[in-house]
């Protein structure tokens, strides 16, 4: 039996801001909360689009607040409680000056002298990297009277970025304007506040395009824009009357769903056309496609009806209407069953295959159904990295889940599928089955590993190869389309007919001899890509292997593909990013190529590996590229050289502080973390006893934007959040600059109060897509439990959110649950609840699965207020204000 609960007992100030009237009356509280009347001010469905920007610091924030206190406390003479006033300060504004300043009078106060270089070095930086120059000078003189090597870091990484930025430059001018983007961004990264430099990087990225950002998930100039702009934006287009609206080379894009969306779908639709064409064979030159995007259901369907006519299935995310050559789809968390923009990404994927489709087939009727629905789920396949990466022919995870799903239950025909041949889509059960005959028909190679168990064996250079083959039935595949593009004949042959003839006949391979040997070759094939799709990272060795059979096979797009893939399963692997190197030099794009092998100079850089950077300095030499070479490649092994030498230097004067600070001014101007710099800061670390790491709020005051009913911010900042019953779960995501990703180690912290049927929710690893791959919940029965998260695949049912529970125990019962969750750089660590309960997490989860971002939550009917949430990030502060952009 569970323990009582405890009544919130909010008082009614604290819901004063969420408007009076009847509505929805929690279980078990004292106080009524309203119903859901009003529109969002912002839609929770978009990634860190809940998330508003910093507070502009008004004279009543609740930093000045705390501020003012640790005054009262210096002038007191009380050092030690002052300091914990102004670290709570610099909590709610971690740009703040003068919080550093008040912890600069602390450290005076205690004499502490490392403490005093580090926050007088911290003002040095925020004025320097801000323009600040007479403030600069001024901590400038006072370090030198600290200690006369205060600066021994600064020739170093002025030198490097000064060489870097004319390395950019140099590569701008040759048109490689992808490497130019990544080294330009590493030196604006540093000097975020040089006005120049923004502006020459924003006309840099105005010539190059997509090119300098790769297609980024979250392109390059999005990700520069502040909080506070990117909000601005987003409530100026929030009516489709005013919706973002631009024309691309091949659409036509309108959406009120995000400006990040909306960049990214603009970018990214452009390479997916390149793909569509690739598969399609398709060379005309074609009409463009129209693209509407809505931040709701109810939006979607009102479009629907104002420019069709009519509305759609309630399960049905998207839709293409061939005589608009119109595309229209939806995101939206207020639903059960919510759609969110990783979802919105795969129906336009899967929706703008039908346009090809259609201009190749509208002049001889309606293709077979699974040659038009598979083909479209075959692109479903395609997905979106954080890196702007789009990984192209990879299995679609949902057909893949539903297709086993199906085979273990009420296994399909291949008969049945081909000989289906009605006007529209087929039946639910069916998709699985349409992608897995198309993703088989462009996959298969004779004698196919997958299917023989065929061994890598070591190549030339000693990397295992693993034997690839001519595609089988690709030109099948074709042929097939193609009959479909002419007018047919009455009493001709049918769809099941066609496939025989093509498929086995005319192809007359001795092992297949008839439609039955072809099918248990698809199912054996199928039955390997599922084997493929549940491996974990281990599977990147085999696509690295298989990228190497392609490349002696001088296949280069196939090539391409596999080392896409292998990216996807193991990222920032420098051996992968050598092989896509080599894919792109194979294809003729030898800019592209050049920049993915300084993206693996640079991390084998950051994993020590001399033997890797040498092999890529003298892969770039031999393609003429010296000045990269030598005009970064080799600054930046002086700047690594001169950083271990001059934190050698001050750690044997016994300021092992001052050496952690120079190594985290080399990392942030690098955007390299070399392990063996890191194991030294933590050896420092050590010694000093000193933290260059901050706690943050994780929503500081005027930082979140309320969405009436569900979502209030509190004048302490901290936030509640409701979710009424048979909704689904209300989330904000932290949203904060550098606090949107984080990588292991990092910890958070907070107090939550909760009432209601359910829990509170801290999710971890949240992806670009919304979704968690962890979560921690906090029950007020009173119970603590970690999930897994995943997401499921039912035959014929759209995809839900799965929360499999690997851990709970029983916690005590108390009207406010202050945890602490810890996170080591494994991935492992606890949650720690009040003063003795704790829960390690699994051995299994891995720091892979701990990055991303960071959100709260409630269940249905249950509302959470949380107070006090800090996080400690992996990373030693930059004290640097990231820059906030003034104009629209």
């Amino acid at each position: 039996m569970r323990p009582p609960r405890f009544s919130l007992l909010l008082i009614p100030a604290l819901l004063a801001p969420l408007g009076l009237g009847q509505g929805a009356s929690l279980p078990g509280a004292s106080v009524t909360l309203p119903g859901l009347g009003g529109p969002a001010v912002v839609p929770l469905a978009a990634p860190d689009a809940a998330a508003g920007p910093s507070a502009a610091a008004p004279q009543d924030a609740a930093e000045q607040r705390r501020f003012l206190a640790a005054r009262k406390l210096l002038d007191e003479e009380k050092p030690e409680e002052a300091a914990v006033k102004a670290l709570e300060g610099l909590a709610f504004a971690p740009f703040a000056t003068e919080g550093y300043e008040l912890m600069l009078e602390v450290a005076r106060l205690r004499a502490d002298g490392e403490d005093e270089i580090r926050w007088a070095k911290w003002l040095y930086w925020a004025h320097a990297y801000s323009g600040r120059e007479d403030e600069a000078k001024e901590m400038a003189e006072l370090l030198e009277e600290l200690h006369p090597d205060w600066d021994l870091d600064e020739p170093v990484i002025r030198d490097w970025a000064d060489a870097t930025l004319k390395a950019a430059r140099d590569a701008a001018k040759d048109k490689r304007y992808r490497l130019a983007g990544h080294l330009f961004g590493k030196v604006l990264d540093l000097r975020q506040n040089d006005a120049k430099l923004i502006t020459e990087y924003e006309r840099l990225l105005k010539r190059a395009g997509e090119q300098v950002s790769g297609g980024a998930f979250v392109a390059d100039s999005v990700r520069r824009r502040s909080a506070r702009w990117i909000l601005r934006q987003n409530e100026k287009h929030s009516e489709w009357e005013d919706a973002f609206e631009r024309k691309t080379q091949h659409f036509l894009v309108k959406t009120t769903i995000s400006y990040e969306l909306f960049e990214t779908v603009c970018v990214v639709m452009e390479d997916m056309f390149d793909f569509y064409q690739e598969v399609y064979n398709y060379k005309k030159k074609s009409p463009r496609m129209k693209l509407s995007l809505h931040k709701t259901r109810a939006d979607f369907d009102r479009y629907n009806h104002e420019e069709l006519g009519s509305s759609l299935p309630l399960n049905v995310g998207g839709w293409f209407f061939p005589r608009e050559l119109l595309v229209s789809a939806y995101v939206d968390n207020v639903l059960a069953n919510e759609k969110t923009e990783e979802e919105l990404m795969n129906t336009l994927f899967h929706e703008c295959s039908h346009y090809f489709m259609h201009l190749l087939t509208e002049k001889a009727g309606n293709p077979p159904g699974w040659l038009n629905e598979g083909t479209a789920s075959f692109f479903e396949g395609c997905e979106l990295k954080a890196d702007g990466t789009i990984v192209k022919n990879k299995p679609a995870a949902s057909r893949v889940r539903e297709w086993e799903y199906t085979e273990s239950r009420s296994p399909l025909t291949l008969k049945q599928l081909v000989s289906y041949h009605q006007p529209g889509s087929y039946g639910g059960e069916y998709y699985a089955y349409g992608w897995s005959l198309v993703y088989f028909l462009l996959n298969y190679e004779e004698n196919d590993p997958r299917i023989t168990g065929a061994k890598a064996e070591p190549g030339p250079d000693g990397e295992p190869v693993l034997p690839v083959g001519p595609l089988a039935y690709r030109e099948a595949y074709l042929d097939y389309l193609k009959s479909y593009t002419k007018r047919q004949k009455k009493g001709g042959e049918n769809s099941y007919e066609r496939c025989v003839r093509i498929f086995v006949d005319e192809i007359g391979d001795p092992e297949v001899p008839d439609w039955e040997a072809f099918e248990a070759r698809w199912r054996k094939f199928t039955q390997a890509i599922v084997r493929e799709s549940k491996a974990g990272p281990e599977l990147a060795d085999t696509l690295q292997a298989r990228c190497r059979g392609y490349l002696a096979a001088e296949d280069y797009e196939r090539a391409l593909i596999a080392a896409e893939q292998a990216d996807d399963k193991r990222g920032d692997d420098p051996a992968t990013f050598r092989l896509l190197a080599a894919a792109l030099e194979g294809g003729g794009k030898k800019a592209d190529a050049l920049f993915w092998m300084l993206r693996s100079w640079e991390q084998s850089l950051g994993v020590d590996d001399e033997e890797g950077m040498a092999s890529a300095e003298a892969w770039m030499l031999e393609r003429g590229a010296r000045d990269l070479v030598e005009g970064y490649c080799q600054p930046t092994r002086d700047a690594l050289a001169s950083i271990n030498e001059v934190i050698d230097q001050v750690a044997d004067d016994d300021y092992p502080y001052l050496g952690q600070m120079f190594a985290a001014h080399f990392i942030q101007a690098a955007g390299v973390r070399p392990k063996a710099l890191e194991k030294r800061v933590g050896e420092l670390r050590r010694e000093s006893g000193l933290d260059l790491r901050l706690w943050q709020r994780a929503f500081p005051e005027n930082g979140v934007a309320a969405w009436k009913g569900r979502i209030n911010q509190e004048k302490d900042s901290s936030v509640l959040i409701y979710t009424p019953e048979n909704r689904s779960n209300t989330t904000l995501r932290v949203g904060e600059r550098n606090l949107r990703h984080l990588a292991p180690p990092f910890d958070i912290r907070g107090t939550i109060q909760i009432d209601g049927r359910e829990r509170a929710q801290i999710r971890l690893g949240v992806q670009q897509n919304g979704l968690p791959r962890k979560t921690v919940e906090i029950e007020n029965g009173a119970e603590l439990s970690l999930y897994d998260v995943y997401r499921s695949f039912k035959e014929g049912e759209s995809a839900s959110t799965v929360f499999a529970r690997v851990k709970q125990q029983s916690i005590a019962s108390a009207q406010f649950f202050h945890f602490l969750v810890e996170v080591d750089a494994r991935g492992g660590g606890s949650v720690t609840v009040g003063e003795e309960a704790q829960a390690t997490f699994p051995e299994d989860w891995t720091a892979e699965e701990m990055s991303g971002g960071v959100a709260v939550g409630v269940g249905q009917d249950t509302a959470a207020l949380f107070r006090d949430l800090v996080i400690r990030p992996r990373e030693a502060f930059w004290p640097v204000a990231p820059r906030e952009d003034s104009g629209d």
